[in-house]
């Protein structure tokens, strides 16, 4: 029989964010759905309360016998402090290791994050499952808030594949991820996740992923990165500031000779949209173009996939 997982989101709509027309309830909720769907995929049972009082969700959770009760909120504080807060009963029980698991894998917008018995709260003091609080970031903080927003389904994942560490379930990504022609990169000294990733133009969320590193901060010298093939669609017609994305493509300093300029992968824009002898030229400052420091030069036309 599945594993049963509650899920109770913030129902505080008069937590309002400091970026955005939006509330602590609303976010949280989409939070809640984007865990639920994960969490579904992965073969657990799941209950999604976005409606219920504290006492009327702990209640149904306890009837149900639910193997794990979640809180998703935000935080507040005075506007600077940004990270992640996780609670939890007592800091040896289950409920403790249930919410390790989910610090681990929680991925936020700042650095002061923490984890922490805090037996006072409701939902933790009378659920009789073990219970995970997690603030996910802090509201009140523009920038913070601004990137909960805008990584509400991504938390949602975050919190998802906790919950399978937790378990000792594997995790299920939506979309299986065929790695059998990916290239394969070796860490040298110095390097991080998120600088292969700007090297390869994607992310260091999509990294950690692909790879199933748990902990995007902590890569080993020698360790084997794959990277995931990017793809996009070859533009029937080019256009002034249409993005492209590119893999490891030369860069020429010249339309027509010239010696390699560099080589190039990432997102970046046509600067004119104009095709001369077979090359067009790019930049990756759309609205800065010929700014001091900027990558800008022209690429072949069929190195556009």
């Amino acid at each position: 029989m599945a594993k049963l997982i509650y899920l109770s989101p913030s129902d505080q709509t008069s937590n309002k964010y400091a970026y955005g027309e939006t509330t602590e309830a609303i976010q949280c909720r989409k939070i809640a759905d984007a865990a639920e769907k994960a969490l579904k995929r992965c073969g657990f049972s799941v209950i999604n309360n976005k409606t219920a009082s504290m006492a009327d969700r702990v209640a149904e959770s306890n009837k149900k016998k639910a193997a794990l009760h979640v809180c998703i909120h935000t935080n507040a504080a005075n506007g600077k402090v940004t990270g992640k807060r996780l609670f939890s009963w007592d800091s040896k029980g289950e409920g403790y290791k249930a919410a390790k698991a989910v610090y681990d894998n929680l991925v936020c917008y700042g650095t002061s994050n923490s984890i922490r018995p805090y037996p006072d709260l409701y939902e933790i003091k009378n659920s009789n499952a073990p219970c995970v609080y997690c603030e996910c970031e802090f509201h009140d903080n523009k920038d913070s808030a601004k990137w909960i927003i805008s990584n509400v389904a991504k938390i949602g994942e975050f919190i998802a594949k906790g919950i399978c560490k937790y378990f000792g379930i594997a995790y299920k990504t939506e979309t299986a991820v065929n790695t059998s022609n990916s290239e394969v990169y070796t860490v040298k000294k110095g390097d991080t996740l998120s600088g292969i990733a700007t090297k390869y133009g994607t992310t260091y969320q999509k990294l950690a992923e692909y790879n199933g590193i748990s902990n995007p901060n902590v890569i080993s010298v020698g360790q084997k990165i794959k990277i995931p093939k990017v793809t996009s669609t070859k533009p029937k017609t080019l256009q002034k500031g249409q993005v492209v994305k590119l893999e490891r493509v030369k860069l020429y300093g010249s339309s027509t000779a010239g010696t390699v300029a560099t080589t190039v992968s990432g997102t970046y824009y046509l600067w004119d949209g104009k095709t001369i002898n077979g090359r067009t030229r790019i930049t990756n400052a759309k609205n800065r173009v010929g700014v001091a420091g900027q990558i800008t030069g022209y690429i072949n036309v069929k190195d556009i996939k």
